[in-house]
């Protein structure tokens, strides 16, 4: 087993969410308060197997947890954001150790989303879901004595996968298709 390494490990998130709202006064805006307290343990698990000293292949799974900010036209808090990530990847390193890379390819779906309500404009309501498939590559190391590198890019296609009607299929908002940095 010299050449296996194992990652089990666990989250605990807490989330509390709710509004506060009255148009006569900040009392009548606390004594109407409307709260939701979600918690979870989210798992993450990952495998890493050291083909030579250069290179190693690597899966993982992690879930994630979050709140959702807001309520629904009926003043009801929204349950919290979930997600589930698989990754699976390799690794490889110089032989001096100055330089290092790692190539992956995820799946990740979040559910819970946000979508607009088309009964009630304004509002939001809890249909959606999302899917994120794509390549990612990381270059980092020290090239020279005084030059340092990190280089990264990622290709995502992420779209939703299930919603009210307006967004089904359509590209997730704030998610490039096309990402990358070079320092």
């Amino acid at each position: 087993f010299e050449k296996l390494h194992v990652l089990i490990g666990a989250r605990y998130d807490s989330v509390q969410t709710g509004a506060v709202s009255s148009p006569v006064s900040m009392e009548a805006a606390r004594a109407a308060r409307i709260e939701r307290s979600d918690d979870q343990i989210s798992p993450r698990f990952g495998l890493l197997y050291q083909v030579q000293p250069w290179l190693s292949t690597y899966v993982s799974y992690t879930e994630s947890f979050g709140g959702n900010n807001g309520v629904s036209a009926n003043g009801t808090p929204f349950e919290p954001q979930k997600g589930q990530q698989y990754e699976i990847g390799v690794k490889t390193e110089s032989a001096n150790k100055r330089l290092s890379s790692t190539l992956s390819v995820f799946d990740l779906t979040r559910s819970n989303l946000l979508t607009a309500d088309l009964n009630n404009p304004g509002f939001q309501i809890l249909a959606g879901e999302a899917k994120s498939k794509g390549i990612e590559l990381d270059v980092t190391g020290q090239v020279t004595d005084r030059l340092k590198l990190l280089a990264t890019y990622a290709y995502t296609d992420a779209k939703y996968v299930r919603d009210n009607g307006t967004l089904l299929g359509k590209r997730l908002e704030n998610s490039p298709m096309h990402q990358g940095s070079l320092w």
